[in-house]
């Protein structure tokens, strides 16, 4: 558990006798067996950020103040249940950042409109705080830690993801070169196929996180060592 739950605990358990649960009602009910009604506000904000007109923050959020716009429940998926899980296990060790919802807060609240099957997924396991991203300047409380200072989302979006790709590639590339090691040794230390190294460092195989993972593990680095951003 991190400090930032730590400091939670005694505050929120007295705000959950309060609440009553953990899980903050919807703002509007009924769409349980249909598709969830568009958040006017949250296309706004949305918009307004990837003009530049807005701010975004990285946050630590107590979970039962996080409001669903709608009673939408779709299904979790086992693939994201199982990333979740993934997550929790390595994360830490390697630098990751959880999946994060994104948010914008209203009367105290932190209202979620677009990302019902990961806030349903982490209903599911139950954490006291989660990392989201708030559109729009926030207000900092014991219950709203900011993490790090505000970013443009504009800037966020205009990352070329090809681009990326291939500046992974060369760093690995270099990494290679500086600790002297083939892919092909690389290739053995991963456990998978003679050849696949080579066949992602010439794009010929798309790099996945777990795969970026597994090299980052058998250079002996991180992966936030190996991304460009």
């Amino acid at each position: 558990m991190s400090d930032a739950d730590k400091t939670f605990i005694n505050v929120a358990a007295n705000d959950v006798l309060v609440f009553g649960t953990t899980n903050t009602p919807a703002l509007h009910t009924g769409f349980i067996s249909g598709p969830p009604p568009e958040d006017p506000q949250y296309k706004q904000l949305v918009q307004q950020a990837k003009d530049d007109k807005i701010p975004c923050q990285r946050a630590l959020i107590g979970m039962y103040l996080i409001r669903p716009y709608s009673d939408y429940e779709p299904t979790v998926s086992s693939e994201l249940r199982g990333h979740l899980e993934w997550i929790k296990t390595i994360g830490d060790s390697r630098g990751l950042v959880p999946l994060q919802l994104i948010l914008y807060e209203q009367d105290g609240l932190f209202i979620m409109s677009e990302d019902y099957e990961v806030y349903g997924a982490y209903k599911e396991r139950e954490p006291l705080t989660v990392e989201a991203i708030v559109l729009g300047t926030m207000t900092e409380q014991w219950y709203a830690i900011v993490l790090g200072g505000q970013f443009s989302l504009k800037s966020l979006l205009s990352i070329d993801p090809d681009k990326s790709e291939q500046l992974i590639t060369a760093r690995i590339k270099q990494l290679l070169k500086q600790q002297d090691i083939r892919h092909e040794e690389l290739d053995l230390r991963l456990g998978i196929e003679r050849g696949r190294v080579l066949d992602i460092l010439n794009d010929h195989e798309t790099l996945t996180v777990e795969m970026l993972e597994k090299i980052a593990k058998g250079l002996g680095v991180k992966s936030s060592d190996i991304l460009p951003f």
